[in-house]
Parts: structure tokens; C-alpha cells; sequence
């Protein structure tokens, strides 16, 4: 019997994370979150996982994989947000924002791309701010740690499309009443499933498209 889509959103808080599960899985998509805590009160499958652990995050990807398929589509959404004036900013401060959400993202991509361009290629998803564009007083580690992320993503994109019929995107989030995602720049998608469910979740985007590859 085939597998269903496959979809793994790393960052499953009870936010956007988790409002992308409920729209795959909407979709028919067999989902799995991932998060340092693991599973919450939601009736999600949420498994924990360190995502700035090299071989928790191996360990669990390759698990999931030989379970389920190769994904059509990753999400990362990790997020760790310091708010504090530039001269209060400890070590640990800057170290832990970079963790979250820029070393997470080069594991969860190490673990990742190549099985899905093995695979026949899919959707390699980012989660961004607009500190990702610019700096706000009182945000430097986080504006850091996006900055990092954002040219990282451009890193991968250059990487992996095209030929490889990957779709790398960076979205930035904002909330009003509920999470909404932004298109920001993808590749080729040959793939009609990976095709309809990009469609899926942008399908409300209201903000300035964030150009990732010139």
C-alpha cells in the first residue's frame, strides 16, 4: 500500500507550527511535528526532539523516514526570541538564538534535502520575520540568528534547484487572528502534490514577497 504524502514540520509550537499540521493533514498528508518538548496537549503527533543536537536530529528524521517516506515537504519554524538593549546582551543570549534557529535549520536540511531530491524533489519551507530584512533596537540576537537563517535558505536554493525539482521558500509570519504565511521566493515545482499544497498555504498571503535568489 502507498504511503500518504509525507510532511514534517520541526517547530511545532502551538502556533503556526502546529496550524500548518492541521492544514497538511487537512489535505491528506500524514504529518509529523517535532519539538524540544514533544507532545502537548494537541491531538497532533508531535515527537521530541533537539533540534540543535546533530544526532537526535539524524536519528529522528531517519526514523521517520523509513516509516512513512521520503517528505514532500519540511518545515522549519524553530523560534527563540530575545528582546533586550544591545549593551545587556549575554553570550548566551546570541549563542542560543543562532542555536535555535540557524544551526537547527542547517541539521534539519543535512538530514533532509538529499533524501527528498532522491526522492523525485519537494518543499524545503523557513519560517522568517521581518527581522529577516531588517534590525529593530533591542532584537540584534534575533535579527542576527534571521539574517543567518535568510542567507542560509538562499544557500540551499542555490544549492538544490534547479535540477533537483526542489522548492526552497522562506515565508515571513505575522499575526492579526491566527498565523498567516508569505511567499518568498521558490524553484521549480514539477511535482503536482508539492504544487497543490504550496498553493494551500499561501493561499492567504497579504505581505511583500522577500526576494531569495537574484
Amino acid at each position: 500500500m502507498a504511503h500518504r504524502p509525507f510532511a514534517v514540520v520541526a517547530g511545532a509550537g502551538p502556533g503556526l507550527g502546529q496550524a500548518l499540521m492541521r492544514r497538511f493533514i487537512a489535505n491528506g498528508m500524514t504529518v509529523v511535528g517535532l519539538s524540544r518538548s514533544g507532545a502537548t496537549d494537541s491531538d497532533l503527533d508531535i515527537r521530541a526532539c533537539d533540534l540543535t543536537d546533530a544526532n537526535a536530529v539524524r536519528s529522528v528524521i531517519s526514523g521517520l523516514i523509513s516509516a512513512y517516506g521520503t517528505p514532500k515537504i519540511v518545515v522549519h519554524n524553530p523560534a527563540h526570541l530575545v528582546i533586550r538593549p544591545f549593551l545587556e546582551l549575554t553570550e548566551s543570549d546570541f549563542i542560543d538564538c543562532w542555536r535555535a534557529m540557524t544551526l537547527s535549520a542547517v541539521l534539519l536540511g543535512q538530514s533532509t534535502l538529499q533524501p527528498m531530491v532522491r526522492g523525485g524533489g519537494g518543499s524545503f519551507l523557513v519560517s522568517g520575520a521581518t527581522a529577516s530584512l531588517r534590525g529593530g533596537a533591542n532584537f540584534a540576537a534575533f535579527t542576527a540568528a534571521k539574517f543567518a537563517l535568510r542567507g542560509l535558505t538562499q544557500s540551499f536554493a542555490r544549492g538544490f534547484q534547479p535540477p533537483a525539482s526542489m522548492s526552497l521558500i522562506l515565508f515571513r509570519t505575522y499575526c492579526r487572528h491566527r498565523p498567516k504565511p508569505c511567499l518568498a521566493q521558490d524553484g521549480p515545482l514539477k511535482d503536482d502534490v508539492t504544487r497543490r499544497y504550496r498553493r494551500n498555504l499561501l493561499a492567504d498571503c497579504k505581505s511583500t514577497p522577500i526576494s531569495l535568489v537574484a
